[in-house]
């Protein structure tokens, strides 16, 4: 673990911990839960899902905190990955010494 300690002001600090090894795992795992959306994602685009069936796909991603993080709806009602929360999470797990 590392940590830095950061001065603001006269009285005020921060102190900042970083675990390449937490971060690491951070990594893996989100590796590991963006694939199974993507899974998902390709086959709700096959066609054979109709628009109700959809819906309940994407509603029992919804009922999942892990995946749902990673997975969007478009307005049209299409699955995506949201690639804004991968950035997100790539960001705190980076290390700024």
């Amino acid at each position: 673990m590392r940590v830095k300690e950061v001065r603001i002001g006269g009285t005020d600090r921060f102190v900042i911990c970083h675990n390449p090894e937490s971060a690491e795992r951070d990594k893996h795992m989100r590796t590991q839960l963006v694939s199974r959306p993507q899974k998902l994602i390709a086959f709700a685009d096959t066609g054979k899902l109709s628009d109700f069936r959809r819906g309940e796909l994407r509603r029992n991603v919804a009922d999942n905190p892990d995946l749902n993080r990673y997975l969007r709806a478009t307005p049209a009602g299409k699955l995506c990955i949201d690639t804004a929360g991968i950035k997100t999470g790539e960001n705190l797990d980076r290390a700024r010494w």
